[in-house]
């Protein structure tokens, strides 16, 4: 490799037994982990841009360290890093295609989290997530489905549940008086979605068992939307945003119920102009989803798979500025304000409060959020706030139903 290319690849500091590493990771979870790189080995693949020679790089590297670059330390970080699918090459695009090439043929989409973010085995899982519903700061108990409010949908978070159970229990404790089993599941896509939403007639697998898509609502939706509304459906196979909501639906509910799975993302921040949606996909989608419901409300229930604010280097800010217990406590203020107006409810003035800054605070689920209250016309009640602080990168969250 002559001319050796990065892929798009997210790159961000950490901490690890204290010394400081460069992370690599790539967004699209095409190359399933991470690379870690010492300071000096980072340096020198930031040069890893397609147009450098080797020679390049070891003239780059004597010029700014006064140093010798091997070239075999060149290879070495070539091999290493074309081996974990991190660089442009003919191996990567044979790979690429592979895996694409699966998940387009199979019926289901199988767990992409288990054993990475939660066990893999069904047994670890229930022992997880009822230790959140028992957990101190969590709600107690597990709750008895069916019993209770009946609510129209909800916001939950998306994060990993390590950082978030105690938000995800209370949410669904609040939520579990629903006596749905048809759930829509509007999680947030973070990568590889070029159109605001995407469908998938793909049943999800876990390990606690397979979640049927509803594919009868799937296909009305599709006479609706027009094959646009599958043009993403690629983004579905690693993201998380709807993966960890379906644990908890199954942990609670059982298998005998049929989940609808949509994944959305602004890819400009301005989806809500004066009139509502500015995408006829988004807006076309609210209104047949809201038909479909609407022949058997306490049958469905709408779910928005959300984050709220993520802030610091490992986000895009500033890759000198640290968050501080300050600047945590003001995005927290800025957080309740902006959900307050999904309390009231107003969501234009939802969206505006995103929209100000151009999302200033990258705020990951605000479409899910604006699809899922569209689809309900309820009003928001939150149920809890939490924050995953972390000095390079905090998360935000919260759960809320909809009354």
């Amino acid at each position: 490799m002559d001319y050796p290319k990065l892929r798009e690849v997210e790159a961000f500091p950490i901490e690890q037994d204290g010394q400081r590493l460069m992370c690599l990771r790539d967004p699209s979870n095409m190359a399933p982990d991470v690379v870690l790189l010492s300071p000096e080995a980072f340096n020198i693949v930031r040069m890893f841009d397609g147009s450098n020679s080797g020679v390049d790089i070891q003239a780059a590297y004597m010029r700014r360290t006064g140093s010798l670059l091997y070239s075999d330390k060149i290879k070495e970080l070539i091999e290493k890093l074309d081996e974990a699918h991190m660089l442009e090459s003919a191996a990567f695009e044979r790979y690429k295609k592979d895996v694409e090439d699966d998940f387009r043929a199979s019926d289901v989409r199988k767990s992409f989290l288990a054993g990475r973010s939660y066990p893999s085995d069904a047994e670890g899982i229930e022992c997880l997530l009822t230790s959140e519903f028992l957990a101190e700061d969590g709600p107690g108990e597990i709750p008895k489905v069916g019993v209770g409010r009946r609510l129209k949908g909800a916001v939950l978070p998306h994060i990993d549940v390590a950082r978030g159970g105690s938000c995800y229990a209370k949410g669904w404790a609040a939520a579990s008086g629903c006596r749905a089993r048809r759930f829509v599941v509007i999680g947030t896509g973070h990568f590889g979605l070029d159109v605001p939403l995407a469908l998938t007639r793909k049943d999800f697998e876990t390990p606690l068992g397979l979640a049927e898509t509803d594919k009868a609502f799937v296909d009305h939706l599709a006479e609706r939307l027009g094959p646009e509304a599958f043009e993403g459906e690629l983004a579905h196979r690693t993201e998380h945003s709807i993966e960890l909501q379906i644990l908890f639906i199954q942990f609670l509910f059982g298998n005998d119920i049929e989940i609808v799975p949509v994944i959305s993302i602004a890819r400009e921040e301005a989806a809500w102009g004066d009139e509502g949606f500015i995408s006829p996909l988004a807006a076309n989608f609210v209104s047949a989803t809201k038909e479909l419901i609407a022949e058997a409300p306490e049958e469905t229930f709408v779910i928005a798979g959300a984050d709220l604010a993520h802030i610091g280097p490992r986000f895009g800010d500033e890759p000198t500025v640290e968050i501080t217990p300050e600047a945590a406590e003001e995005t927290k203020r800025k957080d309740l304000e902006l959900l307050e107006s999904l309390e009231r409810p107003d969501v234009a003035a939802f969206a505006a409060g995103v929209q100000a800054d151009g999302n200033a605070r990258h705020i990951c689920g605000y479409m899910p959020i604006l699809l899922t209250a569209a689809i309900t016309g309820g009003r928001f009640e939150l149920i809890d706030y939490s924050q995953a602080y972390d000095p390079m990168g905090t998360v935000t969250f919260a759960s809320l139903v909809i009354t």
